[in-house]
This record gives C-alpha cells, sequence and structure tokens, in this order.
C-alpha cells in the first residue's frame, strides 16, 4: 500500500512538471506568434500592387489614369528610368496602447478612444527601422510629434547629414533627398507629403 502512494506521489509530481513546462511553452508561444506577420508575408502575391494596380492595368485603363495621374505607358516609362535611383524613406507615427498612468488626465487619450504613446519610426524602401522616437502624448498628432521630437526638430532647421540634391536621371533637373509621409506631417524641402485631393482638379 505505501508502495503504491509513494508511485501516486511520482506520478502527480511528473503530471505537475509536465504540466508546467506545457504552460510555459503556450505562454512563450502566445507571446510570439509570429516573426513576421502573416498578412506582411502575403503581400507580394496579394498587396495593393497585386491585388489592385495589376487589375486596373488589364482591365480599367481609366481608373489606372485616375489613380496615378498618367498612363500605364508613362508610369511603366517613369519607373524604368527611376527605379535604380529609388531608395525612399517613410515616415509616419504609430499609437501603442497603454494602460493609462495614475493622474494623467487626458494626455494620453487619443482621438481613437484609448489611451497611447506615439512611436514615431522613419523606415527604408526594404521596411528596415532607420529612426524612433517613442513616448509621446497620445493625444498629439503625427505632425506635432514629428516637428517636437529632435530629428525632426534637425530635419526642419536643415541640421541633418543628408546627401546633396541630385539630377533626376537623364535630365537637367536637380532635387532634394526627401522623406515621404502622410497629410498629418507639414510640407518641407526634404519632407513630401500627398498634394491635398480637394484640390485636385
Amino acid at each position: 500500500m505505501q508502495m503504491m502512494m509513494q508511485l501516486q506521489a511520482i506520478d502527480d509530481e511528473e503530471e505537475e512538471l509536465l504540466l508546467l513546462i506545457h504552460r510555459r511553452e503556450r505562454a512563450r508561444q502566445i507571446c510570439q506568434r509570429w516573426s513576421v506577420r502573416p498578412l506582411n508575408i502575403l503581400r507580394p502575391a496579394e498587396g495593393e500592387f497585386s491585388s489592385l494596380v495589376l487589375q486596373m492595368r488589364r482591365v480599367d485603363p481609366e481608373k489606372h489614369f485616375q489613380y496615378f495621374q498618367m498612363s500605364k505607358n508613362r508610369f511603366d516609362h517613369l519607373v524604368h528610368r527611376l527605379g535604380p535611383f529609388i531608395k525612399h524613406q517613410r515616415v509616419d507615427g504609430k499609437h501603442v496602447v497603454i494602460k493609462a498612468p495614475p493622474n494623467s488626465g487626458s494626455d494620453f487619450f487619443n482621438y481613437k478612444g484609448h489611451h497611447s504613446i506615439v512611436l514615431m519610426a522613419i523606415c527604408d524602401a526594404r521596411y528596415r527601422f532607420t529612426m524612433m522616437d517613442m513616448g509621446a502624448y497620445g493625444r498629439e498628432s503625427d505632425g506635432g510629434v514629428f516637428q517636437d521630437s529632435q530629428f525632426g526638430r534637425d530635419l526642419l532647421q536643415g541640421k541633418l547629414d543628408l546627401p546633396p540634391p541630385a539630377k533626376l536621371p537623364g535630365t537637367g533637373v536637380i532635387v532634394p533627398r526627401v522623406l515621404v509621409g502622410d497629410a498629418a506631417f507639414p510640407l518641407h524641402v526634404n519632407l513630401m507629403r500627398p498634394f491635398p485631393a480637394e484640390q485636385i482638379s
């Protein structure tokens, strides 16, 4: 009888140990589900270019012209001439959801209806981060966070060590090096943003 109880105790300990190992492994898998999100893995085959642009080129040249403000032949010519020289960088801000710090009032409360801090980042054409600034209050806009960051101030004041302006290939037109941002960012000699849609005729 005593031997049966000892075997039962060993079995219980092994079971608890296996359960603990299983729980730790499961927690690790939940914390790190992906090294690359599945949505991004599918981008080459199912992203905007593959699913929208190629369809417009094949089926609806008029829509292609509306979308890019140029025909597909002109677009192809432009890509052929500029493609080897495209090394753009993109700037954007993202809200990182947080639990509101005690006594913080509305500083962290953003327009999306939750508390956050802002991650301002710049990525190159290969989706690699080249600059990050994190910690601005969630209530601040991307443009405001950018202008208040050291990087943003240095860019707007011309203090960054950017490559000099260069000629567009095959032309005499000299253009500055630029970051690409969305409508939240200020227009600047080294910062491009979309043309306001209401001004397009």
